[in-house]
């Protein structure tokens, strides 16, 4: 008859033999962070990007090999660098993140986060056709996640193919209770414009996303962008 003892000591030797024939996950032990560019790196269209990174979180080195593949939504990008960035955010939607190890590979990371661009529910409150005069007055309502931040900077980059020679300009937005007073343009022509927003309470950052599922990896972060915008508006000249 076998002992106790002779039991548990097999019963030790056949989990250590288990262990040592099975393989870690690339992802063990790693961050994913997905946080929104700021204004200045709108896409050409006028959306918000964002930057992908993965990283170790013990050593901080990139955890995957050079051939490895990031899928965001539709589109993929190579990802041996455990960076991308410049990938186009769709408004304040969920993003699918999902991560390949290589093309061939089984071992891969899944996540979805969203509420990365609360700014971009913003709507134009004043004028309600959209047009204003050079100069005018735009009113602004301002998102719940962005109420406790103040306007900074409006931005605005000049969509027309009349002036070659211009390509914007920027204003100074002030807050109107929970709305914001943004000059127009002195320029006549359409615009696109958001408005850069910050907060003089040192604690208080960027809003942060929603991590919806974060599946193989470590842990997974999302932050947002506190921007409003992009909004559309055109400028004409008042009428004689």
């Amino acid at each position: 008859m076998i002992s106790g003892s002779a039991k548990a000591l097999a019963a030790l030797a056949w989990t250590a033999a288990i262990a040592a024939g099975c393989s870690s996950s690339p992802f063990d032990n790693t961050l994913l962070s997905v946080q929104v560019d700021n204004a200045a790196s709108l896409s050409p269209n006028g959306s918000h990007t964002v930057g992908v990174t993965l990283a170790n979180m013990g050593d901080g080195h990139c955890p995957v090999s050079a051939s490895a593949i990031l899928t965001v939504g539709d589109q993929s990008w190579p990802f041996g660098s455990c960076f991308v960035g410049n990938v186009p955010l769709p408004g304040n939607s969920d993003l699918n993140v999902k991560i390949w190890d290589a093309p061939d590979s089984a071992d891969q990371g899944q996540a979805v986060v969203g509420a990365l661009a609360p700014g971009f529910d913003a709507t134009i409150a004043l004028p309600v056709s959209g047009t204003t005069t050079p100069g005018g007055q735009i009113r602004v309502t301002v998102p719940a996640a962005l109420a406790n931040l103040q306007p900074a900077l409006a931005s605005f980059v000049y969509l027309g193919m009349d002036d070659a020679g211009y390509d914007g300009e920027n204003t100074s937005p002030t807050a109107d209770g929970a709305d914001l007073l943004v000059p127009a343009p002195r320029h006549t022509g359409p615009f696109r414009f958001s408005v850069t927003m910050t907060s003089s309470d040192s604690s208080v950052g960027p809003p942060a996303g929603v991590v919806v599922s974060c599946f193989g990896f470590s842990r997974c972060v999302a932050i947002g962008t506190p921007d409003i915008g992009p909004l559309p508006i055109t400028v004409v000249a008042p009428p004689p």
